[in-house]
């Protein structure tokens, strides 16, 4: 008989959790387990997903790294904000804005250099409210490969 009551009690406060969440969604947001490695030069994607796979167009998405203000992406208000962006980051990144209807808040890294080694964190808020994030490890391989020829 304990363990109905305990069940009840867990289900009863589940539920009560479910629905102080101010009536959005909840979701997760989901990268991958592995490090994304590229050349320098090369274009990275790094994956990065919500599950269940809900819509992302009206969310807030923070793409950033080495502390909370270094925007690496920033997509709100269904548009970029480059005026809180890092320079260093300005016109080589894009989400894959036709897969936000589909929960896909990947983030597209052109023309990778060195200095994009690292740990990127992707935090995905709904209204002005936490839900998730997830980190992401970049790791840049060694010099690209350059054939020189001599006359």
């Amino acid at each position: 008989m304990k363990a109905d009551q305990s069940q009840c009690l867990f289900v009863t406060l589940l539920f009560l959790h479910q629905s102080s969440v101010s009536g959005s969604e909840t979701f997760r947001v989901v990268g991958p387990a592995a490090p994304v490695f590229v050349f320098p030069g090369e274009d990275a994607v790094l994956p990065c997903y919500l599950s269940p796979d809900i819509s992302a167009v009206d969310l807030e998405i923070r793409w950033f790294r080495d502390g909370y203000d270094n925007f690496v992406c920033l997509y709100e208000a269904q548009d970029y904000n480059i005026i809180r962006q890092n320079p260093a980051y300005r016109r080589r990144v894009n989400l894959f804005l036709g897969e936000l209807p589909r929960g896909n808040v990947s983030l597209i890294l052109r023309d990778v250099r060195r200095s994009d080694h690292g740990q990127y964190r992707c935090m995905v808020l709904s209204g002005r409210r936490y839900d998730d994030d997830t980190v992401i490890d970049l790791g840049v391989r060694g010099e690209s490969l350059s054939v020189w020829f001599t006359v």
